[in-house]
């Protein structure tokens, strides 16, 4: 307990670092709390699927600026929360499992990289793994002791965790399987019914979103061919620092728990008929299906990946570890192995990490004080590409005019579908030209955001056509460095 104590203590520290050391908001942070800030709710409705979250994390979040007010201290509080909860619900999971300290989940998450940058950023990711991680501790206690109270208690928790972050879907996919073929084969059909009408409702209500999702025609920009490959190379990001260790980590802590799990259903199925049997052959069928189902739900949205989209399955596989490595009754060996794993991981994983998580999220910020300083009303200011432009409007209060690489009359959320616009027009940057020749003819000045792609000098103009080009088809980044 003292070594988990510890943890949490490093933890807190590692989240009081990255709070003050994240600076303003990056585009997709800005775009989060311009949406939740919006005029009406028909407005958020009109436009939350451009921001990658379903209508619970615009509306939580503008509730919680309600309060606190939208300025980047007050945001990075929001953050700061988010991760705090880590630490009640990490004990809370472990208490429910029965398996001691939380000696592989603290160090795993609390010391990930991935998890103090984008976990406890202003998007849905980190509170959406949180409600998640709760989940599971619900469901460890419903097979155990069910009772009416844990059951609202865990139904709240998985509808919750679906309508913050869709990527949850998959997990719980596998944890409802998961727990009702251990309820079937324990006689216990009337518990099983009811994780299973917890998973159709959760799914269920999902659909509204998933339609919508499926069916929005600028989707067709984000849609690329995604190989094992590129899989793995974000989730290795996604696993922490440093980089080269922290795979064959996780894939020896997750060969342990596997192994672990299966002894439990090989030696105490049919020995020991308790809910903590119950709860680990639970964790155990959880990791394999849910590694699986997460596995084919990013196949299937065929987006390429970020290492944010992995957080929610980093945090589900290091919540079901401590229950699976926690065999009972503890050798005094196996007992200092866990103890030792915490204690290296509390020496190494926050030094690994630490000029990361000193790293400012976006310099955006910086430089419209900049131009706000030193561009004049006369200037124009051209931010490339255009998505710079959601965190551009946030923090830019300068009296130049700016436009964007295409132009939108709209900057508050990410226009995909502006953007497609564009893409299937002749001369889609000819404002932009005109306003900038415009602009040099009378003598004032053009200011540039983001760079451009400068061509050498015997390099033909690179041609591109209205969307879809013969060559380039769909392909956004295409034709956004052409233009660059």
């Amino acid at each position: 307990m003292v070594v988990a104590i510890l943890a949490a203590i490093a933890f807190v520290v590692l989240l009081a670092v990255r709070g003050l050391s994240a600076g303003g908001l990056w585009r997709d942070e800005a775009g989060a709390v311009q949406l939740a800030r919006m005029g009406t709710f028909k407005e958020i409705g009109l436009l939350y699927p451009f921001e990658s979250f379903p209508m619970l994390f615009p509306i939580t979040l503008r509730t919680f600026t309600a309060f606190t007010g939208t300025t980047d201290g007050a945001l990075r509080t929001f953050g700061l929360l988010v991760g705090l909860s880590l630490i009640p619900i990490s004990f809370f999971n472990c208490r429910a499992w029965k398996s001691g300290p939380p000696l592989f989940l603290l160090p795993l998450v609390g010391f990930n990289t991935a998890f103090l940058m984008w976990g406890t950023s202003v998007r849905g990711y980190g509170i959406g793994s949180m409600l998640l991680l709760l989940t599971i501790g619900l469901a460890a206690r419903a097979l155990s002791r069910p009772t009416k109270l844990i059951s609202a208690a865990l139904l709240t928790s998985a509808l919750a965790s679906t309508h913050l972050l869709l990527n949850n879907l998959p997990l719980l996919a596998a944890m409802t399987i998961s727990a009702a073929i251990v309820l079937v084969l324990r006689r216990r059909r009337r518990d099983a019914s009811v994780a299973l009408l917890i998973g159709v409702v959760c799914g269920a209500s999902a659909v509204p979103y998933l339609v919508r999702y499926s069916t929005a025609d600028w989707n067709v920009l984000l849609k690329y061919p995604v190989g094992i490959g590129g899989l793995l190379s974000q989730l290795t990001i996604a696993l922490g620092e440093p980089v080269i260790l922290m795979p064959w980590i996780w894939i020896a802590t997750i060969t342990g728990a596997l192994i672990s799990g299966m002894l439990v259903v090989v030696r105490q199925w049919h020995s020991e008929t308790t809910g903590e049997t119950d709860a680990k052959a639970f964790a155990f069928l959880s990791l394999l299906f849910g590694v699986g189902f997460y596995y084919l739900f990013l196949r299937g949205v065929n987006y390429p990946t970020q290492p944010w989209y992995y957080l929610t399955l980093v945090v589900f596989i290091a919540g079901l570890l401590d229950p699976l490595l926690a065999l009972r009754p503890p050798a005094s060996i196996y007992r200092a192995c866990r103890i030792g794993f915490a204690v290296a991981a509390l020496c190494l994983l926050p030094v690994a990490g630490w000029s990361r998580v000193r790293v400012r999220n976006t310099n955006i910020d910086l430089v419209a004080e900049f131009l706000k300083q030193n561009a004049a009303a006369s200037d124009l200011v051209v931010v490339n590409p255009w998505y710079l432009g959601v965190s551009f409007q946030r923090y830019y209060q300068g009296h130049a005019a700016w436009m964007t690489v295409p132009d939108f009359p709209f900057h508050r959320v990410h226009r995909f579908d502006l953007m497609k616009s564009k893409m299937s027009q002749q001369t889609p940057l000819a404002d932009l030209y005109s306003r900038m020749q415009s602009t040099l003819e009378r003598g004032s000045r053009v200011w540039l955001v983001g760079g451009a792609h400068v061509p050498e000098p015997d390099a033909r103009s690179a041609n591109i056509g209205p969307a879809p080009d013969p060559q380039f088809g769909w392909s956004s980044d295409a034709y956004l460095t052409v233009w660059s």
